[in-house]
């Protein structure tokens, strides 16, 4: 049996998925996005963080999920990229950090803990041009 990886769980339209703990940066309170310059790719806006410029994404479409409004439990959701990219979305609702054991993946998903997890990486959910591309055209219209 191999090491477990501890993994961060959230609800999106009453569907259930995880991600690498490693790759969470910050959990922020949903608010207000700056507009940015760049509508492709499901870019809802810019989030300004600590002197840093974050895209935000609209993953509902890229997840072919159910599009609502995010709960007022939610959050959004700011994730590192492999290459060091970072980049946003809202979830609803956190809903736990657990651990998992290899064993206890198949098929892009996490069995146990009582539900099936859809399993999402942060290199896989956006592609690095489309964060690359937001953060480029943002930083042409930053705030002075």
């Amino acid at each position: 049996m191999g090491a477990p990886s501890e993994y961060l769980t959230f609800q999106i339209s009453g569907r259930y998925f995880a991600v690498p703990r490693a790759q969470v940066r910050e959990m922020m309170p949903v608010q207000p996005l700056l507009p940015g310059r760049g509508n492709g790719h499901h870019l809802m806006g810019m989030l300004y963080t600590h002197g840093r410029e974050i895209p935000v994404f609209d993953v509902r479409h890229l997840l072919q999920l159910e599009d609502r409004e995010t709960a007022r439990s939610g959050c959004i959701l700011v994730l590192g990229s492999p290459s060091g990219l970072e980049f946003g979305f809202p979830v609803d609702k956190i809903t736990d950090c657990i651990s998992v054991y290899p064993e206890q993946i198949s098929r892009g998903a996490i069995s146990g803990h009582g539900r099936q997890r859809h399993l999402v990486e942060a290199g896989q959910l956006i592609a690095q041009d489309a964060i690359l591309g937001a953060a480029f055209s943002s930083s042409s219209t930053s705030r002075a």
